[in-house]
This record gives structure tokens, C-alpha cells and sequence, in this order.
């Protein structure tokens, strides 16, 4: 499969956030409709566009949930996943991206992950995390 090379997916390498796995393929990339750029080695090549990564990172620095470590660096930040704001002072710069079309009927879940899969690790896949009812999915694809 070709790399996708659209003004969406031109993201500098340091500000690329995960949206795969290592090892993910260009095709199971494409599933998740992200970006994939294996031209350049030991950084993310499966990673959010431009629209999905301003989607997901717009939230109010006061309703930012930590996704990191004070002093973390805007890289570290995206490998996890996360969304990365150093604009303003005394918030979270490292935090959990948004994920809108989240609110799924728990019978109309689809699985994106695994048993005992961690929050972190559904977000970095582009997946939604509920766990609060038991006994169903915690780690799901969103609406569109």
C-alpha cells in the first residue's frame, strides 16, 4: 500500500501522535483512517491527521486530563498518544485527546482492543475507553 501523502498527513515526525501499534501494517493503518509514513525509521509511522489531531486535542486546558509528567517533552508525548499544548501556563501540556463520538450504546460496542487492555493504550489506538459497566466492551471504536 502507498504512503499516503495528502497536506493532512505532512506532520513533522517529533509531532506525530500514535495511532497504531509498532509493527502496524499500511493496510490495518488505513483502517483506523490515519496516516501512515514508514519512510523514516524509530518514529510513529501509523499517526493522526491534522484534522483528527485538532479534533481531538481542542478541549479547554481546564478540562485537560495529565497524560504525562511535568517536564515531558512534546515527542514523549505524542509516542504515548497523547495531545501536546505548552500555550498556557499552569495546566496539564501533556493530556488525553477527546474523543467526541465516544458516547456508543454499551449493547452497540465494538471491540478495538483486548482483555484487560489499559485506557492508555485504547486511546493510542484512536479507540474509546468506558469502563464503567461491567460485563461489556471498555475498549471500543467511536461513532463517526
Amino acid at each position: 500500500m502507498p504512503v499516503i501523502n495528502t497536506k493532512q498527513c505532512n506532520i513533522a515526525t517529533r509531532d506525530r501522535r500514535d495511532c497504531g501499534y509498532p509493527g502496524i501494517s499500511a493496510s490495518e493503518c488505513a483502517k483506523r483512517k490515519c496516516c501512515y509514513d514508514s519512510s523514516i525509521p524509530e518514529v510513529n509511522w501509523c499517526f493522526f491527521s491534522r484534522a483528527q489531531d485538532k479534533a481531538q486535542c481542542s478541549t479547554s486546558p481546564k478540562k485537560r486530563t495529565d497524560c504525562g509528567y511535568p517536564g515531558i517533552s512534546a515527542k514523549e508525548c505524542y509516542s504515548r498518544g497523547c495531545c501536546f499544548d505548552s500555550s498556557t501556563p499552569k495546566v496539564n501540556w501533556c493530556f488525553n485527546p477527546q474523543f467526541k463520538g465516544c458516547l456508543v450504546n454499551h449493547k452497540l460496542r465494538k471491540d478495538c482492543g483486548y482483555t484487560n487492555i489499559s485506557e492508555k493504550e485504547c486511546h493510542s489506538r484512536g479507540c474509546c475507553y468506558d469502563s464503567s459497566i461491567p460485563e461489556t466492551i471498555w475498549c471500543f471504536y467511536g461513532s463517526k
